[in-house]
């Protein structure tokens, strides 16, 4: 997203100069994944219902692998245009599982 001329980097004047390039989410990304998570709570527990009681991980999986799969596509495609470079599967890998154990604790 180009910035118009002139136009100060809000971001740069609140963090100031690194020497580091700090990821940032921008609104749009931060709108999907808070989508994805919303989703991720009430529908995923409707459609995996059914699958409950013989698989009582769908679930909290199903979930981690949404919203993992979510932050790292908003990070790696939209903010980066990176695209499906290994730190894309690494990243979404990650999140899944962790999210999952984290979906396991809550929901389980």
């Amino acid at each position: 997203m180009a910035r118009a001329a002139g136009t100060p980097d809000l971001a740069r004047r609140w963090l100031g100069e690194t020497d580091y390039d700090i990821p940032r989410f921008g609104f749009v990304s931060a709108a999907v994944v808070t989508a994805s998570l919303v989703i991720a709570v009430f529908v995923v527990p409707a459609l995996t219902a059914p699958l409950a009681p013989s698989l009582p991980l769908a679930t909290p999986v199903a979930q981690g692998l949404l919203v993992g799969f979510s932050v790292a596509v908003m990070e790696f495609f939209h903010e980066n245009d990176r695209g499906p470079c290994p730190g894309f599967w690494f990243v979404a890998a990650a999140l899944s599982a962790a999210l999952a154990a984290v979906f396991c604790v809550l929901f389980v």
